[in-house]
Parts: C-alpha cells; sequence; structure tokens
C-alpha cells in the first residue's frame, strides 16, 4: 500500500501516517491449512508472485519458507542487474531503475490450524481457533552497502 510509486505508508516518527490510513482486511472463507503470507515492500519488490507461489508449493513449514523468502528477498535486493518487480514497476512510472531494491525485508508465514465452528466453541467442545505463526526477518547485511554503486543509484534518482 502506497501513497504513490515507491511512497509507501509508514508508521513512526515524522510520518502522517496513522495505523487506520491502511487498508483493512476480513477473511471470511479462511480454511483450515490455509496459508497468509504478509510482508514489507523489502519482498515484494524483489520477488516475483509467481516466485513466492513456486516456493510456497517447496516449503510447507511456516518458519522455513518465511525465512526462505526472506532471504531470497535480501539476496535479489543486492543484485545489481536482476530485473526485479520493482524495476519492471518503476520502468512503468517513467523511472529507470537496474537492478534489485536494497531494502529490509520482514516475512510472516501463517498456516490456519483447524479449530471448529464457532457454535462448536460456545458449546465447549473445542478451545479457540488456533493459528500456528512464525516469523522471519532478514536484513541486508551492513557490507552490502559497500558493494551497491550508490552513485549510480543516485542518477537514476534515488
Amino acid at each position: 500500500q502506497q501513497h504513490y510509486f515507491n511512497c509507501p505508508y509508514q508508521l513512526g516518527f515524522g510520518s502522517g501516517d496513522k495505523p487506520w490510513d491502511g487498508d483493512y482486511y476480513i477473511v471470511d472463507d479462511l480454511a483450515p491449512t490455509d496459508l497468509i503470507i504478509a510482508a514489507t515492500d523489502g519482498l515484494w519488490d524483489n520477488v516475483y508472485d509467481a516466485d513466492v507461489k513456486a516456493t510456497v508449493n517447496k516449503l510447507s513449514h511456516p518458519a522455513q519458507l518465511a525465512a526462505q523468502l526472506a532471504v531470497t528477498a535480501s539476496m535479489r535486493g543486492q543484485d545489481p542487474v536482476y530485473r526485479s518487480p520493482f524495476s519492471v514497476h518503476a520502468a512503468r512510472n517513467g523511472i529507470r531503475h537496474v537492478g534489485g531494491k536494497l531494502d529490509d525485508v520482514t516475512v510472516v508465514a501463517a498456516r490456519a490450524v483447524p479449530g471448529g465452528t464457532v457454535e462448536d466453541r460456545e458449546k465447549g467442545a473445542i478451545g479457540d481457533v488456533d493459528t500456528e505463526l512464525l516469523a522471519s526477518s532478514v536484513s541486508p547485511p551492513e557490507s552490502a552497502l559497500e558493494d551497491v554503486d550508490l552513485q549510480h543509484q543516485f542518477h537514476q534518482g534515488f
């Protein structure tokens, strides 16, 4: 979610964005074993949806999945020649950007666990619907900043 290209909503000091400014979703049809992936733009700017799906098909455990996606995004973000999703979107906005987008990366993967119906819980037949939630966070190492041609990125408008 962003105000305009490469200007995502921000929460923190100096930002006018508030939590209630963001999108709000209610997932009515979440089924047992469904997988939810939530991530910062560090993932989505560097990994295509098809690659995320391929990783989901290979790894079933949420912690392994989150870690693998975070590492992949971090590595691609440091690649100066990779045709990243960010570079494709930049071109659509009239901006030349080659390579990945160096950024912090946080990936959360959660799998719904069977828990029964609301009626079953009201009867005391089962406990609350449970969710397995495991997260992985990877940020580019400080040394990666030395390897990136910052002057080249500056001349591209970043």
